[in-house]
């Protein structure tokens, strides 16, 4: 028996396009009937273009990527739903797709009979679905509901039951997408503990996610997909890393060519931080460089973001999060400082917003949180390793005089 679940060998697929399309097409068509046109020319391009890797079963793999990247393209080649240009994939194992909520759902049937329907359009057979059909309504939290047709339910009614049918789907290999942000809180607690319950079962798992938090929680593995093109396969941390440094580049490119128009009157000659390795304790020092047209005013606010995207903290400021701050017509400099109190070590970055009226520019800044050890010895004698707790010792004049003052007074 293979230790792979997935086998992915040189996958390519390729997308041949026209130069036109739309009522411009239909233009060309009628005017290539009378004879006056002719045929467009056709392009092609590569949404795929030489993936190979390997996936061993009980994996955890998440599939990182820009729009555009492929990531699609490769789960509906994985899935069978289209087949490769060239290269050859193939999948050991009973499959799952979890890639869309309510696939299959009619407005017009019954909870119970979507159950059913949906159901088998996942895979399942009617005696699985009949077997396990009080735990999908129970997980659903719909009891009472089911013999209504669904165009009565709400939105979120729905989404729960569609959910609860694709969850209890019994499948060796399981492509994921982030299904589970539907319903309230309590209820995509639920979905992540059964998630993980099957992650824990020893189940295959291929992920695509825009919240790389979640990436970072679920996968033991990662691949990143640029422009059609696997460009690194490796641990999510290092994976994401790669990504998000990758999104910062990119951003700053798009920023070039727009900054002029935003901030008609400020150009950013420079952005630094003093240290990029921290200990908790220290200060974040920023210095921001602006060069200035004319005199004014702008705006400025700043906030944390950890290694998966999310913030995490905000500059507070005398109203809010903004600081209004006057410019100079020429060279400005500006300093930001942040006490290092964040909730444990590791990589983040410094997002900077200025605003001047209603346009605004941003700037990410990484920094490294590290421990801040010292060595101190143990009741063996032996140097050990300890957190170092930042602390200052100072004469308090006052309390010394007050202590002065009791001590002679008798």
């Amino acid at each position: 028996m293979s230790e792979f679940a997935i086998r992915a060998k040189g996958l390519g697929k390729q997308y041949r396009l026209r130069d036109v399309g739309g009522m411009s097409e239909l233009a060309a068509r009628v005017a290539r009937r009378f004879g006056r046109g002719k045929d467009a020319k056709a392009t092609h391009f590569w949404a795929l273009d030489d993936v190979s890797f390997d996936i061993r079963k009980g994996e955890v793999v998440g599939i990182l990527g820009h729009n555009g990247a492929g990531k699609s393209t490769l789960l509906k080649i994985l899935t069978r739903i289209t087949n490769p240009t060239m290269g050859s994939a193939s999948v050991h194992g009973r499959v799952g797709m979890l890639l869309e909520v309510g696939t299959g759902f009619h407005e017009d049937l019954t909870g119970q009979e979507n159950v059913y329907l949906g159901g088998a359009i996942l895979g399942m057979t009617r005696a699985e679905i009949h077997e396990k059909y009080e735990d999908i309504v129970a997980f659903a939290e719909m009891d009472g509901f089911m013999d209504l047709a669904v165009r009565h339910y709400s939105s979120g009614m729905k989404l729960r039951l569609a959910l609860s049918v694709a969850i209890h789907l019994d499948a060796e290999v399981i492509f994921l997408d982030e299904i589970w942000a539907v319903g309230d809180h309590a209820f995509q607690l639920k979905t992540w503990h059964r998630i993980e319950e099957l992650i824990a079962s020893g189940r295959t798992f291929v992920i695509v996610a825009h919240n790389l938090e979640t990436i970072g929680r679920l996968c033991t593995r990662c691949l990143l997909l640029d422009h059609g093109r696997l460009t690194m396969d490796g641990k999510p941390g290092e994976v994401i890393a790669q990504y998000r440094l990758e999104l910062r580049q990119r951003s700053k490119s798009q920023r070039a060519t727009s900054e002029s128009v935003m901030l008609q009157s400020i150009d950013i000659a420079g952005t630094q931080l003093m240290a990029e390795n921290l200990a908790m304790g220290d200060l974040l020092d920023c210095r921001i460089t602006l060069m200035a047209q004319r005199p004014g005013h702008l705006k400025m606010a700043t906030m944390i973001r950890d290694n998966w995207g999310k913030v995490i903290a905000a500059g507070e400021a005398e109203h809010g999060r903004w600081t209004s701050v006057p410019v100079g017509a020429g060279r400005n400099l500006f300093r930001c400082q942040l006490p290092v109190a964040l909730p444990a070590v590791g990589a983040y970055e410094l997002v900077v917003q200025i605003a001047e009226g209603d346009a605004m520019i941003t700037t990410e800044l990484p920094f490294t949180v590290v421990e801040r050890e010292m060595l101190v010895k143990d009741e063996h004698g032996q140097d050990q390793a300890v957190p170092a707790l930042p602390m200052i010792w100072e004469t308090d004049e006052d309390a010394q005089a007050a202590t002065v003052r009791l001590v002679t007074s008798g």
